[in-house]
């Protein structure tokens, strides 16, 4: 009996720590766009498998999807020249934040493809729409 309650001991412990373990991974697994505790900011690129600033982030994407069609610029194109998936980065005083144009409107790219809530804090994104 003693020898039945130690054993159980150790497979209890053993799955214990089987557990925190697969937890743990989960929580750690980065995903593509996903901002890191660190300062200054870090975004995962998963492509690259590197972290790297909000901007480069921005930069790798639009270079994985055509480019900055419309460079980076303090104005909006004129809306009839436009086309779906059209990237450019927007300057304003507050900072910069990349644009898709996306069914028919300007929009964040991070509205678009829901990288991490914080790209939507991060430069300008704020005050795109003002």
């Amino acid at each position: 009996m003693k020898k039945f309650i130690v054993d159980m001991s150790y497979l209890i412990c053993g799955l214990t720590l089987a557990i925190s373990t697969v937890s743990y991974g989960e929580q750690t697994a980065l995903r593509n766009g996903q901002f890191s505790a660190v300062e200054p900011a870090k975004v995962w690129h998963q492509a690259s498998k590197m972290s790297l600033s909000p901007e480069h982030f921005w930069l790798a994407y639009a270079e994985q999807n055509g480019g900055l069609v419309w460079g980076q610029r303090s104005d909006y194109p004129d809306y009839d020249k436009v086309k779906e998936h059209d990237l450019m980065i927007i300057v304003l005083p507050s900072g910069k934040c990349l644009m898709e144009f996306y069914h028919e409107r300007w929009r964040r790219a991070n509205d678009v493809w829901r990288w991490d809530e914080k790209f939507n804090d991060y430069g300008s994104c704020p005050d795109v729409f003002k």
